[in-house]
């Protein structure tokens, strides 16, 4: 009888957990790090074309360095016809709804003449709201550097682009940030709204739903619970968890400092399920999956049509494939829009993708055929909520550990090797 004795059970459930949860960090670690050298070695400079837009006699762009990147605009005889500079990347920790925006701002020797989107890496078509909506805008214009760089966007009463909120005052607090005198070193301050506190509400309604015992009334709760969720999340505040979403983060960073609630959602939604094995965001808080199972719940048990064990098995290789797609597109820096690949940009009505809405419309009639059926099958996010899940003491390496391996060592490669990847297929004859 051997005298050594079985490792516990949870010892082994705890490697497994913190296996894949390093997994999960490598790779984050590694697309980020691939975007900050891309930041600084890809970055493209204010061209003089640009700035004509509004100081047509501009002929020459000097650098100031007196003042962080800032160009003196001069004319043909090197008068000074103005400044032009940009929110990137000294305000790029400013971040939106995914990620931050590069702006151009213009000042002639009166104040502000304009400003321009040059890129965002928020939602493409929040992007196209704000950057024609003339009257946002243009709110600063004729003000100068000292007058914006001191303004409280709250007491000036400066308001987001309706059904782009978190891009417009992305630009907002770039421009203020990006004007301070000393900007490099510029301290972000923590901001709280009432959106951060209710999607904490949100949060600690849906744990205590799952880690409280079975009581009186508690189903009715949880109906209620549910249906608020269903209501704030999807169509008031908007804040759903999505690869768009933290793609975004990945590449630059975690906005604890201004949307703490949205953060501490997506944080929960990862660890909680790693630690406790409870999903606490597809479970109770996610609109789309709340959706997907109200309504096969109450269509005919006759119209669920169960799947052959082959289909089953090729539809649950579209959720990996798809987050092979999404880091393909983050690592090459591709303008595809994260957003149409998932349905839950069809809840911010009024600034929705077709291909979202599509989907969206898709996945609940499949629904009422194959319940849950996104979720199984369809859903990137879930499918990366699900990989940290913990499944108890019978958890075990299986094919999605080895997927993520997989993934882990594609993103390697492609990240320390970016440069000959980039050569081989520029010459390619295919291209």
């Amino acid at each position: 009888m051997s005298d050594k004795l079985p490792h516990p059970p949870y010892l082994k459930r705890w490697l497994l957990t913190l296996f894949r949860l390093s997994l999960l960090l490598a790779i984050a670690w590694m697309i980020r790090t691939h975007h900050e050298r891309q930041r600084v070695l890809g970055d493209k400079p204010i061209q003089l074309s640009e700035v004509r837009e509004w100081l047509p006699n501009a002929a020459y762009l000097k650098v100031d360095n007196k003042n962080f990147g800032s160009l003196k605009v001069l004319d043909q005889n090197g008068k000074p016809l103005g400044t032009a500079l940009r929110t990137s990347p000294y305000s790029n920790k400013v971040i939106g709804y995914t990620g931050p925006t590069d702006t151009l701002i213009v000042f002639d020797n009166q104040g502000l003449k304009g400003l321009k989107i040059r890129h965002s890496f928020d939602t493409p078509t929040h992007v196209e709201d704000v950057s024609y909506d003339y009257l946002f805008m243009e709110r600063w214009n004729g003000m100068n550097i000292q007058t914006i760089a001191k303004m409280d966007l709250k007491e000036a009463g400066v308001e987001g682009v309706s059904g782009a909120t978190r891009t417009s005052m992305c630009i907002a607090r770039s421009l203020i940030h990006r004007l301070k005198k000393d900007s490099s070193n510029s301290t972000q301050h923590w901001r709280y709204t009432t959106t951060d506190f209710l999607l904490m509400l949100v949060l600690i309604g849906a744990i205590l739903l799952y880690f409280t015992r079975q009581f009186k009334y508690k189903k009715v709760i949880r109906t209620l619970y549910r249906l608020a969720a269903f209501t704030y999340i999807g169509f008031v505040s908007g804040d759903i968890l999505s690869w768009s979403l933290l793609k975004g983060w990945i590449e630059f960073d975690l906005p604890f400092q201004h949307l703490p609630g949205l953060t501490l959602l997506a944080v929960a939604s990862l660890l909680i399920p790693a630690t406790t094995g409870k999903p606490i965001y597809c479970g109770q808080i996610c609109p789309h999956g709340l959706l997907q199972e109200y309504l096969s719940r109450f269509t005919p048990k006759a119209w669920h049509k169960p799947l052959s064990p082959s289909l089953i098995w090729s539809l649950k290789w579209i959720p990996p494939l798809l987050i092979c797609v999404i880091i393909l597109t983050s690592l090459f820096l591709t303008s595809l829009d994260v957003a149409s690949l998932e349905a839950f940009d069809a809840y911010l009505l009024g600034a929705a993708a077709l291909a979202s809405i599509f989907i969206a419309l898709f996945s609940l009639i499949l629904s009422t055929f194959i319940p849950m059926g996104y979720c199984k099958y369809g859903c990137p996010t879930g499918a990366l909520l699900s990989f940290a899940r913990s499944h108890g003491s019978a958890d075990k390496l299986g094919k999605r550990d080895f997927v993520a391996i997989l993934i882990c060592l594609m993103v390697f490669i492609i990240t320390f090797h970016y440069d000959a990847i980039q050569h081989i297929i520029m010459n390619s004859s295919w291209i």
